[in-house]
């Protein structure tokens, strides 16, 4: 339903619509948030859709979007404008962030093994992180990253490893996170000054 209001709406400007997140994994446990990448041609066309996507009742957090060189996020409230409905990602068909997206889902829509981990992770985070939003995500990056290393896959499902002890304690996983966010918000600084 959603996918076609977006069609109709800014379809002659997106490339594709995919819905991703664990929503779009059935069986996995998830918020009740609709995640979903819509691919773009350039960040430039991205820009040129935020009044059209306002007007179909999406906001546009600007401050956090300052942020994120390489997409666009926007979200969809319920009617009473208590809980949030929709993500919606503009992003680079075909780039990297839409290729991990597109496989990540894949993934755990292929391999009942990883969609386990992936909810028992989210399930500790969700407690461990409850009010620290940058922390659950990037401890989720984290996971994520691993799962999709194509050589650490194999040997990574087949061990006993509890999927909370790597991923809490993997420091160069969680430091790569945590740089390249810092290294996004100065790259972003800098362009502003």
């Amino acid at each position: 339903m959603e996918k076609k209001r977006l069609q109709d709406a800014i379809g002659n400007t997106i490339v594709a619509i995919e819905h991703i997140g664990s929503t779009a994994v059935p069986g996995l446990a998830a918020k009740p948030v609709i995640d979903i990448i819509a691919g773009v041609r350039s960040m430039q066309e991205a820009d040129g859709l935020i009044r059209e996507l306002k007007n179909l009742g999406y906001l546009y957090p600007e401050e956090f979007n300052a942020s994120l060189p390489d997409r666009r996020f926007f979200m969809h409230m319920n009617k009473k404008k208590t809980e949030r409905t929709h993500h919606l990602h503009l992003i680079s068909y075909q780039g990297k962030e839409w290729k991990e997206a597109i496989a990540f889902r894949n993934l755990l829509r292929g391999s009942h093994a990883v969609a386990e981990k992936y909810a028992a992770l989210k399930k500790t985070l969700s407690l461990k992180y409850k009010n620290d939003r940058e922390g659950y995500t990037s401890a989720k990056t984290a996971f994520i990253e691993r799962a999709l290393e194509p050589k650490q896959t194999k040997s990574w499902l087949a061990s006993e490893q509890d999927v909370e002890e790597w991923t809490l304690n993997d420091k160069r996983l969680m430091k790569k996170s945590k740089k390249l966010a810092a290294a996004l918000l100065k790259k972003n600084a800098s362009g502003r000054a």
